[in-house]
């Protein structure tokens, strides 16, 4: 069997096996060669996109933490956004429905990572009763030493002095916010899964 193929063709390297022949500081100078000066001149573009690559990664990883979620998110949106950037550099052929979907999930991962879903509503809320009012009062043990303070909040449209149903009202609109901001971002959950199982085969050159 015969096999014609470039790929199988020997190749000449100037990487050889040390000569014993050669002095020690000659053999050093060609230790330093083979594996330091010889691998970059003749990689230069590959050693230098590496270590761009890893300088960007560097400064985005200096501030992201390892003990808090979002920066997982933060990860996920700074790579995705440079598979953006290099497939639409033209590395590969993309579909523009996979396109649009990879930057789609780019925006929801960002969302999941600043992870304020419940702040319009918030913002809703404060229209509607205005803005959030707070006093603390301390509380004293038997020698007259202060011990803890109390913390008392109401609204501009809400005082202290309320009848109890018109607080009620607010806060129960007020932990509504929480619980449609949690839906919201379970939305997101959802939707970066979904985007993820539909075209994620697609995003490779």
């Amino acid at each position: 069997m015969r096999l014609n193929s470039k790929t199988l063709k020997p190749k000449k390297f100037r990487w050889q096996w040390e000569d014993e022949t050669k002095s020690f500081w000659g053999n050093v100078w060609y230790q330093i060669q083979k594996y330091l000066y010889w691998p970059v001149t003749d990689n230069y573009r590959i050693y230098s996109e590496r270590l761009k690559r890893s300088w960007a990664y560097a400064r985005f990883g200096w501030l992201n933490y390892d003990f808090d979620m979002s920066c997982a998110y933060g990860l996920f949106e700074f790579k995705l956004k440079r598979l953006h950037k290099s497939l639409g550099k033209g590395c590969s052929i993309q579909e523009p429905q996979d396109m649009d979907a990879l930057k789609e999930l780019i925006k929801v991962v960002r969302r999941l990572r600043i992870g304020n879903h419940d702040r319009k509503y918030h913002r809703r809320h404060n229209n509607k009763w205005g803005r959030l009012l707070t006093r603390s009062t301390p509380n004293h043990d038997e020698n007259g030493k202060v011990k803890t303070y109390t913390w008392h909040a109401w609204r501009e449209k809400c005082p202290e002095n309320a009848p109890k149903k018109l607080q009620n009202k607010e806060m129960k609109e007020f932990r509504a916010c929480y619980e449609m901001g949690e839906k919201d971002r379970v939305k997101d959950l959802e939707r970066m899964a979904e985007l993820l199982v539909k075209h994620a085969n697609s995003w490779w050159d």
